[in-house]
């Protein structure tokens, strides 16, 4: 409640009211300024202003008290006589000013005991917990897209934050999927933009003013805590990352909207890349320093799972040369080889988990083949795309495959320092062209018809076979893959 205005015997009847006010209303002095205005049409008419609550001085009739059921707008009675309107409106005044001065001394004793509980610990918690104390309901804190990061009261290790959430502002009452009832909730901003958010709850059934302030002062004593642990942008990039990669239920559009936030588009079709830089990287905190930028456009960026990944732009067919313009960045700033892997680009947020194994796949393929020259595209794979699911997720059957067809060449190499599964290789890549694949090994045609021969005699394959041809391509391919 903001403030309190009493009804004129004139027209207009409450001059200045605003939303959140209280309204004192004598139906004697209504019936002064508007004869054939009923009670419940006033009613009706200052809950669409938004006041908080209606006073009146005389019995409300049936009609009224409906009128103010349905609006969801609390009727107060309080017997007086219309002379002592201005009386009661005075000393309604003299309650606001004074509850006024109470809340901002409580506000300046709980920031000061909230700074203490900061200054004390790092960590959020202490703070949380000193408002769940003060208040007695559940608190917790949540980072900008809902994960759980302190809590007092509850177990939760998520919350699902309505899309449409304002950050401008002081607390407000939302509702939450995983909670019965009503909370408040506050946002914490800092000097690198949104860093979370504080919830109480239930948001009913206390002393609201109470708690919006501790809601309010707690929040503040937190931007602080969160400014101090590391960058915000870093910490929300690296959460990004972690809600869109790992696919989890959550609302696409609030993560999209806070990635706009931190200067990132996520519309359009989008793909993950996966960078690996090896044991002379260094930080990859070091290689993002200053960030990654596409025609001036950046790109959402940070570590993850050990690996630099980067979600890239897929417009007119260019994600081949966004992929090769990061290679190139990343490799410079850690000056060694990086290593890249994309997947294939999609509409949906929700694919991008999709792509993120993808690009894992295309980049364990780089790094087997050691192509660190260019990125390697997933959708560019070919047999490839096959090969490493089933090198990756069935490596037992694709050994006993490589194994009892190339198995006796194999150990045939390993025993007499020979190279016919490199011969095998080449010739199947050459289509058995004996000239072309004899200039690939720089040796003579007759040495490359005797090798073949003695791949035949060894394996017991028959290179003349089809069948043949192509289930030794297929292992020389899975042992490369495998080893």
């Amino acid at each position: 409640m903001n403030w309190v205005v009493a009804s004129r015997s004139r027209l207009p009847m409450f001059q200045g009211i605003r939303g959140n006010d209280l309204a004192v209303l004598s139906i004697e002095v209504m019936r002064l300024a508007d004869p054939d205005r009923t009670f419940a049409e006033v009613v009706r008419a200052l809950a669409a202003t938004g006041v908080a609550g209606i006073l009146v001085l005389d019995p409300p009739d049936e009609a009224g008290i409906q009128a103010a059921e349905r609006s969801g707008l609390p009727l107060l009675y309080y017997p007086a006589e219309a002379a002592l309107l201005r009386e009661v409106e005075q000393e309604v005044l003299r309650y606001i000013v004074n509850r006024r001065e109470q809340l901002q001394q409580r506000a300046r004793e709980l920031f000061r005991r909230f700074a203490e509980a900061a200054l004390q610990d790092s960590r959020p918690d202490p703070v949380v917990r000193q408002l769940a104390e003060v208040t007695g309901k559940v608190a917790l804190l949540t980072d900008p897209i809902g994960r759980v990061l302190a809590a007092a009261g509850l177990d939760l290790e998520r919350v699902t934050l309505p899309s449409a959430l304002r950050l401008e502002g002081g607390p407000r009452r939302v509702n939450l999927a995983e909670l019965a009832d009503p909370v408040y909730l506050a946002p914490i901003s800092g000097p690198g933009g949104q860093q979370g958010f504080l919830i109480l709850a239930p948001a009913d059934g206390g002393d609201r003013d109470l708690e919006e302030t501790a809601l309010a002062q707690a929040a503040t004593a937190l931007a602080a805590v969160l400014g101090r642990q590391r960058p915000d942008t870093e910490r929300v990039r690296a959460s990004l990352l972690d809600e869109l990669l790992a696919g989890r239920p959550v609302s696409y559009d609030l993560v999209r909207a806070q990635a706009r936030r931190l200067g990132y588009d996520l519309d359009g079709r989008l793909a993950v890349a996966v960078v690996d830089l090896g044991a002379d990287g260094g930080d990859l905190g070091r290689v993002l320093g200053g960030g990654l930028k596409f025609a001036g456009r950046p790109l959402l960026a940070a570590p993850y799972r050990g690996k630099l990944t980067v979600i890239l732009p897929a417009v007119d067919g260019q994600l081949i040369t966004v992929a090769e313009a990061v290679r190139q960045a990343v490799a410079e700033r850690a000056g060694t080889r990086a290593f890249v892997g994309v997947g294939r680009p999609y509409g949906e947020l929700r694919e991008l988990s999709r792509s993120y194994r993808e690009a894992c796949r295309a980049l364990g393929l780089a790094q087997k083949l050691g192509l660190a020259d260019r990125p390697v595209l997933f959708e560019r794979l070919g047999l490839f795309r096959l090969l490493t699911i089933l090198a990756d997720e069935f490596p037992a059957e694709a050994r006993s495959f490589v194994d009892e067809t190339l198995g006796k060449l194999v150990e045939y190499d390993r025993e007499n320092r020979s190279d016919l599964v490199e011969t095998l290789r080449v010739a199947l890549e050459s289509n058995l062209n004996v000239s072309e694949a004899a200039e690939r090994l720089h040796v003579h045609r007759n040495t490359l018809l005797y090798r073949l021969r003695r791949v035949e005699e060894i394996s017991g394959w028959n290179l003349e076979n089809p069948d043949s041809r192509l289930a030794l391509h297929l292992a020389v391919k899975l042992y490369g893959l495998l080893d």
